[in-house]
Formats: structure tokens, C-alpha cells, sequence
């Protein structure tokens, strides 16, 4: 009989990324279609040349139609942007917590923190030799993963520069 190569531990790694794809692609697609509609009713509204808001007494502009609409498309966008971040994270985060459950399974003092006893801080080089330990070695590209996943949670000015 044949040798079958399923790893239950790799089926259960790639469950979770599909499950992840699969979540970033259908909140995408909908924001996709909101901004969409978007930018046909601000193109309808401009072409019927009226207007719809609300001026002062003076007659300046306080809002319209067209300003409310951009404001709706920018958001929308940014939506997209903040989605992107959060599964870029969320997928790295995934792949750390796999591995330490990989390093469970192969008896290595690791776990995660807040089960049990305070842990020691975990960095990537760790991570990554005990994926290597546990059969699963990290891409050769995973250190640009773990560089865009630190640079998004804490690489703009608002949270402070990054050490």
C-alpha cells in the first residue's frame, strides 16, 4: 500500500489560512461593491445637475450631495486599506500560534502567554527554529511577513516610532 503524506498538523495550518483568505476576500468584495455603488450614484448625481444639501442664508454651501458621496467613497477605501492590515496580522498571528502548538506537540517548553505561568517573550528567530524543529520550516521570505506585520501594528507616528 502507498504512503499517503498528509500531515494533519500542515491540513489544519492551511484550514486556517484558507479560512482567513476566505473571510478577507468576501469583506473585501463587499466593500468593493458598497464603494461601487457609491461612485455610480456621485457620477448620476453629477450628471443630473441638481442640487441637493443645504446653504446658508447667505447661499454659501454648508453640504451636498456630491461632498456626503466622496466622504462615503474615502471611507469606504480606507475600509479596504484597515481590512488588508488586519488580515496581513491576523495571518501572522495565525502561523505564530500554530507553532506553538507544534512546539507543544513536540514537548518544547513553549506555550502561549496567559495559559498558565508567564512565558518567556518569544521572538521570531525562536518561532522560527521551532517550526523547523517540528517539521515546518518558515518560507525564506517570512522575515518581510513579520517586518509588514510589526511596520502595520506599530509603525505610524500615532503609535510611536518603532524600536
Amino acid at each position: 500500500m502507498a504512503r499517503l503524506n498528509f500531515s494533519p498538523r500542515g491540513y489544519a495550518f492551511q484550514s486556517g489560512i484558507d479560512v482567513l483568505r476566505k473571510s478577507a476576500g468576501a469583506g473585501l468584495a463587499a466593500l468593493r461593491t458598497e464603494t461601487s455603488e457609491l461612485r455610480l450614484k456621485l457620477e448620476a448625481y453629477r450628471k443630473a445637475d441638481a442640487f441637493v444639501g443645504e446653504r446658508d442664508d447667505e447661499g454659501h454651501i454648508i453640504w451636498d450631495e456630491e461632498y456626503r458621496l466622496r466622504c462615503e467613497i474615502k471611507v469606504g477605501e480606507e475600509a479596504m486599506t484597515e481590512l488588508r492590515k488586519t488580515f496581513v496580522v491576523a495571518t501572522y498571528h495565525h502561523w505564530e500560534r500554530s507553532v506553538l502548538r507544534w512546539a507543544a506537540r513536540n514537548a518544547q517548553v513553549m506555550t502561549l502567554d496567559g495559559v498558565g505561568a508567564k512565558t518567556q517573550r518569544l521572538n521570531h528567530g525562536k518561532l522560527r527554529a521551532a517550526a523547523e524543529k517540528a517539521g515546518f520550516p518558515a518560507d525564506a521570505h517570512m522575515s518581510r511577513v513579520v517586518a509588514l506585520a510589526n511596520f502595520l501594528k506599530h509603525g505610524s507616528a500615532h503609535w510611536g516610532e518603532v524600536a
